[in-house]
């Protein structure tokens, strides 16, 4: 995918200066992000969880995540990221702890079906779990993660 000069450039400042904060858990916490930077995931299956803390469709979806991703955490051709539709940091940061959603990469731009990620990826309803392959191309999108589970034991091979 083709990322713009301005867009890194922003990211980079905004890592540089400090907007970038650790969770608890060691998980990263891009709140000012609208957008995943691909190229750090080049050749890796990207799954992407769409999810608020005010859904309990997905704080259970939430969970079942973490049960996958305790399967894979040591498979480094595997990556797991957090997209969340909240408006309130509190919140959201709790219900990450919550459901021991301990992998890294969490972002949320507090605008709920307004953020960019989810207009760019269609997301009218959660939780939406989305399977990137290791070429960045959409391979699956799935409303549960029982749904992705068989999709993932062959990506990881």
């Amino acid at each position: 995918m083709k990322i713009s000069i301005s867009f890194l450039i922003i990211f980079v400042s905004l890592i540089m200066s400090g907007f970038k904060s650790k969770q608890n858990s060691g998980s990263n916490i891009q709140r000012f992000s609208d957008s995943i930077n691909w190229s750090l995931y080049k050749n890796k299956v990207v799954v992407v969880n769409f999810w608020a803390s005010w859904s309990k469709a997905s704080r259970a979806e939430n969970k079942n995540l973490a049960r996958i991703y305790q399967k894979y955490k040591n498979n480094s051709k595997i990556v797991f990221i957090s997209v969340s539709l909240d408006t309130e940091e509190t919140n959201w940061k709790s219900a990450i702890s919550e459901d021991e959603m301990v992998w890294e990469n969490h972002i949320c731009d507090f605008k709920k079906y307004n953020s960019q990620m989810v207009k760019k990826h269609n997301v009218s309803s959660i939780p939406k779990i989305i399977v990137f392959d290791k070429e960045g191309t959409m391979i699956s999108s799935a409303i549960t993660v029982k749904e992705i589970e068989n999709s993932l034991a062959e990506l990881a091979k």
